[in-house]
Formats: structure tokens, C-alpha cells, sequence
């Protein structure tokens, strides 16, 4: 039994926890705990790297004004270039990783960067960009679409982010060595201590070394992985299953995208075909019953997470990474299916979930739901909220109907407070998500039982439903009781924040093209400067 030295979580599964540090008083990890820590620590590195940056920009502006003998512009500007090559380069990397993907024919997802939430998303070249805050680190998401020539193939793909860096390295130290045709240029940075060539040399080398040295990392969505330099080590030797195993995340990843899409039935289709091939995968068939679930197909969706668990049970090499999970899934197929025979299982396999990785997001989320359903109010909704907050730190995609559910639940928990205008704000925010949502149903009926009883006469007529018929989703719509006035102040305030939200994406988004206009027009200053 291990023990996370920050939120005191337990658990059999020594090898989930991550340690830092190697002596005695080394701390001790669970994956939540760590993503949190890296996170909070990116940003507080994000913060003073932006109070550095203004300190050396009003240090050039002073320079300007009152020059002097101390090479302060060129310093300046020579740790800001550092700061935007490092970036630039780190980008640089990935793209070539995709791009020598792309040309083998193999599938090239997105690429990640930065964690946390997903600030802006955009297609460069062709491929999905990303962008995370804060912009620390980079993740590239691509499979191959065969196994033939794989080896091969992989290796190439990797060896072309090490080489780019190389490459840029080289094409600096031509520039330096080359004095004949960029002397001018060298010696007019020169003269003020700058020396970008140098820069982009320093800057490209960390890069090259820190993903040559034959290790394994941690890698905030990916978990556990190899560096480039352990890859092309490893990669002539891999053995048949490592192949095969590389080729199941191919399905994996296009059944992951089409269920963000909420494409499902292509997703379903993704899965079918993976287990086509590997009719004994666990993933696939994780993957395939959540695929159903989203169909709706309850009753098969069960029988395919209870095949998938008992051959989890017969594998000890996957049954920690994947059996909490399906366990969970169990629960949460009994509890969509209803009843109280069905919510007994569903709180039976939630509970052994949680008490295995209760740092688990949709775990935690599950065991929440169920004890909302059970009884247990406080808990639940105490469960659900951590789950819904953590959810912007654990995930790489937060899909809207997960939110959706987080607020149905909240919805029923609130309501079984009594707190009306909490359910009702609840309601109308899981609509808002996800106007399909699969408990908005059980939401409306928990929201008109004894509803009569607890209202005023004004705010009975205000909260009536409407007995349209329809379809169930225009019934959905229709039948959404008006909210009390403190609701619509609060869904008011609710707007604010995400015109705030996107006002402060937009103010970013200017912050940076400003900081790299003043940089353009420093240098420009200081060539004018140096040519006088």
C-alpha cells in the first residue's frame, strides 16, 4: 500500500504514484497530485518569465534614452531571443516529427501545446494545433496506419525531430564561419553584445541533448514515456506485440476523436474494426463499450465491460492500468440502466473502483453520481465538484457532455438539498452543454416531483413545465422551466466569465504579437543605431 505525500490518497497500485527526489525524505506522488504540482509550478515559472521579460524591456527603453558602456540592450535582447528561439525550436521539433510522419502515410492527430485549459485551437500545415496555458512543453499525437516497414518508419519519424535540431545548429555555425557574405551583419550585433547565432546554437543544443539522453519520462497527458535517444536505441530490437501494440493506439486515437466529435456510431465503427484484428484487446473493448454507451445500447455495453475486465483479471501486466476503469464504466452502464437492483451493482463496482485509484477523474466522478442516487448527498456532491474542477487539469479534451453530467447530478444533488435555485441553475447549464445529455431526463423528473409544494403561487406559474408534444430533444428545450431571478443573475455572471475568459484569450493573444512588434522594432532601433 503506497500513500501520496499531498492529499494522503492510498493505494495497492505502488507503480501509478511517482516519486520525486531520491533520498529518504523524497516525496511521493499520485498522478493528480503531480499533474497539479506541474502545473502550478509552470505557472508560477510563466509569471516570473513575464516579469523578467518587462524588466528587460524598460532596461532597453532606459538604455535608449541614456546610453552608456554596459552592453544592456544586447544582454537584453539576447536572453528574450533565447526565451523565443527555445520556444520556436521546441515547436520546431514536433513539426518535424509530423511532417516525416505525414509523408510516410502514417496518421498525424494534433499537436499539444502547453497543459491545462485549451486556450485556442487552430490547423497549421495541415495539422491540429493545440494551444494550452501555460506554453510549457509539447505533445504530438500520431499512430501508424499499418504495420509494414513500422519499424522503419517509426524510426525515421523520430530521428526527424533530433535531426531538425541539429540542423538549425549547423545552418548557425555556417552563418558564423561564413564572414565573407553575413560580416556586416555579425559585426553590427556584435558591437552591441548580441549574438543571436550564438543563441539559436545554445538554445538548440539543450533541446538536442535533453531528448537524446536515453531515458524515461514523465509526460503530463501521455504518462510514463520514452525520450527520442531511448526510442532509437530501442526501436531495431522491438519485438512483434511492441508493434502490434503501437499499431491498437491507431484505432484507439480515431475512435477517441470520432467520440469528441460526438460522431459515435463511427466511433463504434473505429473500435469494431480494431477488435477485428485484436479480438482480445482490452482498450478497444473499453473503448467499444463506452462507443455503445454513447448509442445508448446499455445491456451490450455491460456485456462488453464485463468480457473486457475478466481479461484484464487474466493479464497482470494491464489489469492496474485498466481494471479501475472498467470497473468504473460497470458502475456507471448499471447506473444509466436504472432501478434499484441495477443502482445496488452500480454502487458496488463504483465503490471498488474509487477505493483503487480515487484520484481517477471520471472514477471519482462516477462514485459520485452514484452516491447522489443512494443517498449520500454531501459526499456526492462534494465528489462531483472536485471531479468537475480537476477535470481541466487531468484531461486532454473536455467534452461538453461530461460537463453535462457533472451539472445533471449536481442538479438532483442540489434539489435533494432543497436548494431549488442551485438545481434550476444546474439544469439550465447541463442543457446549455449538451442539450442530448442522457440524464436530463432524470434531472426534469427530480425537479418536478413535490415541486408544486415548495413554490409560491408567482413562482409556480414562472416554473411550469410545458406538456408539448415533440421529440425529445425539442422536448428537452420546451419543457426547461424559466429560472428564479438569483438564477439568471447567476447564469448573468456566468456570461461575464466567459466574456472575460475570452477577452483575456484575446488580450493575450495581442500581449504576444506587441512583445515580438517591440522586439522587430529594438532591433531595427539598434541596427539604425549601429549603422550611424
Amino acid at each position: 500500500m503506497m500513500r501520496c505525500s499531498i492529499c494522503g490518497v492510498e493505494s495497492d497500485d505502488e507503480d501509478a504514484f511517482i516519486k520525486k527526489g531520491r533520498s529518504k525524505k523524497a516525496k511521493i506522488y499520485c498522478p493528480l497530485c503531480w499533474k497539479k504540482d506541474l502545473l502550478m509550478n509552470c505557472k508560477n515559472l510563466e509569471i516570473l518569465t513575464f516579469l523578467i521579460l518587462i524588466l528587460l524591456i524598460f532596461g532597453i527603453i532606459a538604455e535608449l534614452i541614456d546610453p552608456s558602456d554596459s552592453n544592456v540592450i544586447g544582454s537584453s535582447i539576447t536572453f528574450i531571443l533565447f526565451l523565443v528561439f527555445l520556444f520556436f525550436s521546441g515547436l520546431s521539433h514536433e513539426f518535424a516529427h509530423a511532417f516525416m510522419g505525414k509523408m510516410l502515410g502514417e496518421r498525424v492527430f494534433k499537436i499539444i501545446i502547453g497543459i491545462g485549459k485549451t486556450l485556442y485551437k487552430t490547423s497549421l500545415f495541415g495539422i491540429e494545433l493545440v494551444i494550452k496555458r501555460p506554453l510549457f512543453g509539447f505533445t504530438l499525437l500520431a499512430a501508424p496506419k499499418s504495420t509494414k516497414c513500422f519499424k522503419l518508419k517509426y524510426f525515421l519519424i523520430v530521428l526527424a525531430g533530433p535531426l531538425t535540431n541539429f540542423l538549425l545548429v549547423l545552418l548557425s555555425l555556417f552563418i558564423l564561419e561564413e564572414k565573407r557574405i553575413f560580416n556586416s551583419m555579425l559585426i553590427s550585433f556584435s558591437e552591441i553584445g548580441f549574438y543571436p547565432f550564438h543563441v539559436l546554437i545554445f538554445s538548440n543544443l539543450i533541446l538536442l541533448i535533453a531528448n537524446l539522453i536515453p531515458r524515461k519520462v514523465n509526460v503530463y497527458y501521455l504518462g510514463e514515456a520514452e525520450t527520442d535517444g531511448l526510442n532509437l536505441f530501442r526501436i531495431p530490437s522491438w519485438s512483434r506485440g511492441e508493434v502490434e501494440e503501437a499499431f491498437v493506439s491507431y484505432f484507439l486515437l480515431e475512435g477517441w476523436e470520432s467520440l469528441n466529435a460526438k460522431d459515435y456510431k463511427k466511433a463504434k465503427e473505429w473500435y469494431e474494426k480494431g477488435l477485428k484484428k485484436y479480438p482480445d484487446n482490452v482498450f478497444l473493448k473499453n473503448g467499444y463499450g463506452v462507443a455503445l454507451l454513447k448509442l445508448r445500447q446499455f445491456a451490450k455495453a455491460r456485456d462488453v465491460f464485463f468480457e473486457a475486465l475478466k481479461k484484464a483479471e487474466s493479464e497482470s501486466r494491464i489489469n492496474s492500468r485498466i481494471k479501475p476503469l472498467l470497473l468504473a464504466n460497470i458502475a456507471y452502464t448499471f447506473l444509466l440502466m436504472g432501478g434499484e437492483r441495477h443502482l445496488s451493482q452500480a454502487n458496488k463496482y463504483s465503490e471498488t473502483a474509487f477505493k483503487s485509484t480515487p484520484w481517477e477523474n471520471h472514477i471519482k466522478a462516477v462514485r459520485g453520481f452514484v452516491l447522489i442516487e443512494m443517498g449520500d448527498i454531501n459526499f456526492g456532491l462534494k465528489l462531483i465538484n472536485e471531479a468537475w474542477e480537476e477535470v481541466y487539469v487531468t484531461e486532454l479534451e473536455v467534452s461538453p457532455s461530461k460537463e453535462a453530467a457533472f451539472a445533471c447530478f449536481l442538479s438532483i444533488g442540489e434539489k435533494k438539498r432543497g436548494n431549488l435555485e442551485e438545481a434550476y441553475r444546474y439544469y439550465q447549464k447541463a442543457l446549455k452543454l449538451d442539450s442530448e445529455c442522457i440524464f436530463l431526463k432524470r434531472v426534469k423528473k427530480e425537479l418536478e416531483s413535490k415541486v408544486s409544494t415548495q413554490l409560491s403561487d408567482k413562482e409556480k406559474l414562472t416554473l411550469s413545465f410545458s406538456a408539448e408534444a415533440g421529440s425529445d430533444k425539442q422536448r428537452e428545450r420546451k419543457t426547461l422551466p424559466p429560472p428564479p431571478l438569483n438564477s439568471l443573475t447567476q447564469e448573468s455572471k456566468t456570461g461575464e466569465k466567459s466574456n472575460a475568459l475570452m477577452w483575456g484569450c484575446i488580450g493575450f493573444t495581442c500581449g504576444v504579437i506587441l512583445t515580438f512588434f517591440i522586439l522587430g522594432l529594438l532591433i531595427l532601433v539598434v541596427f539604425i543605431l549601429t549603422l550611424e
